[in-house]
């Protein structure tokens, strides 16, 4: 079963049993007695319990708005703690992908994991607000060295 309910998957105006509507959105019967409990409405106190589509749509999608946490500049999500937070040290590295985009790499100040953003170069900085960014050098492949060879006993007499 899916983790997260999808409810664009639900119609309007339809009724849905508990077991049609865990079917629909992926989830488990008793998560959907959880959301009635939590306040999901339905239409009468009868066996089947019958949950109106429009309303659950509605329950859902209030749900995962209050679920959301944007990160404003200068903050990065981090996975672990499930919050958006300010990197430790206010220090990031950016990491180009392209001569446009890159990512932002950060620690986490309370759990130490590391987090990301994606960010263009452009907008750096707005993104990365009151924050000391580092553009770390990479590591050049084989092909672009002028020695491409690491083995450098190669032409030497033994």
């Amino acid at each position: 079963m899916n983790h997260r309910a999808d409810f664009r998957r639900v119609k309007r105006h339809r009724t849905y049993t508990v077991s049609e509507l865990a079917r629909v959105t992926g989830v488990h019967d008793h998560t959907v007695r959880v959301w009635i409990k939590a306040g999901l409405a339905v239409l009468s106190d009868a066996r089947p319990i019958l949950i109106s589509g429009e309303e659950a749509k509605r329950f859902l999608a209030a749900r995962r708005v209050a679920r959301k946490r944007p990160c404003g500049p200068g903050r990065f999500y981090c996975f672990r703690c499930r919050e958006p937070r300010e990197p430790a040290l206010g220090m990031a590295d950016y990491i180009p992908f392209d001569d446009t985009i890159g990512n932002l790499s950060a620690l986490c100040p309370v759990c130490s994991t590391v987090m990301n953003k994606r960010a263009s170069l452009a907008r750096l900085g707005v993104v990365a607000a009151r924050m000391e960014v580092a553009f770390p050098m990479g590591r050049t492949r084989l092909n672009e060295s002028s020695d491409p060879s690491l083995n450098r006993d190669f032409g030497k007499d033994r």
